[in-house]
């Protein structure tokens, strides 16, 4: 029988589509890798701390706070520190152990949960493995916002904050000297919607500034604010009143100051 003969034409083209085959094969762009889900990470145990074992910054801030009604973080040698008043009551941390959530969930939200406790303590110091930032709640027997936790990105000092809310200023001080063209407002305010106004009146009740200033969270959380309020072009009395007033709550913060010199300015 005799032997068919395949043509080169039809070898010639099975050897080109291998080799578009192969080319194909070895030179397709990379494909983007897939990132898997974040997962949660498992939960991490609070190390509760005496004022003697903390960093120095963290005690400092402890003892600032300890008259305050008020939950604070800080990040510090790779560790989140919580400082923790009620300021006359006792509690206990309820839970040595919370759920932090992923590093991808932004922003994060970790619960501190707290129980009443007579043999409790009026200040606690905890610490988590955690050194990002975090948003922290302060729960009390189940119940949310019991404690308000204090926001400070301006990283001002603190001081003692009013049970009650309203404003804590950190500058000026009551009766402070004002020189210059601008007068700094720093502080800490508990107030709605994180805004209020700041009005400067002159010793006779004349209105000679006034501005809004966005704090850094609002009620029912504590939020640092920092504001310079510009005094050019105002003719300044010998003496004045710095007026933080919260038009939905009715807060009100008055602060006498005084001015030097009293000239035109501009």
């Amino acid at each position: 029988m005799p032997k068919r003969k395949i043509s080169p034409y039809l070898i010639g083209g099975a050897m080109l589509i291998l080799a578009l085959m192969l080319y194909a094969l070895f030179n397709r762009p990379a494909q983007p890798s897939i990132p898997k889900p974040s997962e949660e990470e498992p939960a991490l145990s609070l190390r509760m701390h005496a004022l003697s074992e903390v960093p120095a910054a963290v005690a400092e801030a402890a003892k600032a706070l300890q008259n305050s009604e008020v939950g604070y973080a800080m990040v510090m040698d790779g560790r989140t520190y919580l400082i923790i008043s009620t300021g006359r009551e006792t509690v206990r941390i309820a839970a040595r152990r919370v759920d932090a959530k992923p590093a991808a969930a932004a922003p994060d939200l970790v619960d501190i949960h707290l129980s009443s406790d007579p043999n409790g303590e009026s200040l606690l110091i905890a610490s988590l493995p955690l050194a990002r930032p975090a948003r922290y709640q302060f729960p009390v027997d189940g119940k949310y916002a019991v404690i308000p936790a204090l926001h400070n990105p301006h990283n001002l000092p603190l001081t003692d904050l009013p049970r009650m809310g309203g404003f804590a200023l950190v500058a000026p001080q009551a009766d402070a000297m004002v020189e210059g063209r601008v007068l700094s407002v720093a502080g800490y305010a508990r107030v709605f919607e994180a805004g209020f106004t700041a009005h400067l009146l002159a010793d006779d009740g004349r209105l000679l500034k006034e501005m809004v200033i966005k704090s850094a969270a609002g009620a029912p959380d504590w939020g640092s604010f920092q504001a310079e309020m510009d005094l050019a072009g105002i003719q300044l009395p010998e003496r004045g009143k710095l007026i933080l007033s919260d038009a939905l709550s009715g807060t009100r913060h008055e602060m006498l100051l005084r001015f030097r010199p009293p000239v035109q300015m501009g």
